[in-house]
C-alpha cells in the first residue's frame, strides 16, 4: 500500500504542477495508455501458470485508471477558461 499512496502522492504533485492545457494533454495520453493497460489484459491466456502475468497487467489498468482519475479531478479543481465573443460589424 505504501507504492500506492506514493503513486497518488507523486501523481497529485505532477498534476497541480502542469498547466491546463498541459494537464489536458496528459488525460489524453492517459486515456489511451488505459485503452493499450486494458487491451493488455485482454490479451493474457487464462490459465494458472499465467496468474503473475494476469496480476500484473490487471494492476497496470488499475494504476492507469487511477493516474487519469487523479489528473481528472486536478483539472475539475480548476476555473473554467472564459471566452470572450467579439462581433465586429462595419457600421
Amino acid at each position: 500500500m505504501n507504492h500506492l499512496g506514493k503513486l497518488i502522492s507523486d501523481t497529485r504533485c505532477q498534476a497541480a504542477c502542469l498547466s491546463t492545457d498541459l494537464l489536458r494533454t496528459e488525460i489524453s495520453h492517459s486515456i489511451r495508455d488505459l485503452d493499450g493497460a486494458i487491451s493488455r489484459l485482454y490479451q493474457v491466456s487464462p490459465g494458472a501458470r499465467n496468474a503473475t502475468e494476469v496480476f500484473d497487467a490487471a494492476g497496470d489498468v488499475i494504476a492507469t485508471a487511477l493516474i487519469t482519475a487523479l489528473y481528472v479531478t486536478e483539472l475539475t479543481t480548476r476555473p473554467a477558461p472564459h471566452v470572450i465573443r467579439l462581433d465586429l460589424s462595419p457600421n
